[in-house]
């Protein structure tokens, strides 16, 4: 049993997606740079004031604002929506993914199959039959408590 846990503890997982960042130098200007979906230059999904009033009473914020702000607003809400766009229709490489990329939707039928295939597992403590907590009542009528009407009353008072 000692080697076993030895094992364990020594193992050592280690993932990257991308290059490593060598330097200081490489870290800032890592964090200077910004995401740019679209080049300078180019025509902007119009996203309409009425969604953005919309979306204003949602969060809660107040639609009492200038004609600038609700138009950084827009344009911010714009660049948002074209980057989301921009990730939907992006196709990683695999080399640079974690997820199972051929994962299948789960169905009804195929999680009450394993669910019905599922045996116990003893070294949790699951038991073997189902427990049936009817059987520690002394009076039951079919899947039912029976529960006298007398110690109600008596709770009650």
């Amino acid at each position: 049993m000692l080697p076993l846990i030895r094992q364990i503890a020594c193992r050592r997982y280690k993932s990257s997606i991308g290059k490593q960042l060598a330097t200081a130098e490489d870290l800032k200007s890592f964090f200077k740079s910004s995401v740019a979906v679209a080049p300078p230059g180019v025509e902007r999904s119009a996203v309409k004031p009425e969604l953005l009033d919309k979306l204003l009473d949602l969060s809660g914020l107040s639609k009492e604002i200038s004609q600038s702000e609700q138009q950084s607003l827009l344009d911010s809400l714009s660049d948002q929506l074209q980057f989301v766009a921009e990730l939907k229709n992006h196709k990683p490489s695999p080399n640079q993914t974690r997820l199972v990329q051929d994962s299948q939707p789960l169905k009804f039928d195929q999680l009450v199959d394993e669910i019905a295939q599922q045996t116990p597992q003893l070294a949790k403590g699951e038991v073997e039959e189902c427990w049936n907590p009817l059987d520690l009542s002394q009076q039951h009528q079919d899947d039912y408590f029976v529960v006298k009407e007398g110690l109600i009353k008596e709770i009650k008072q």
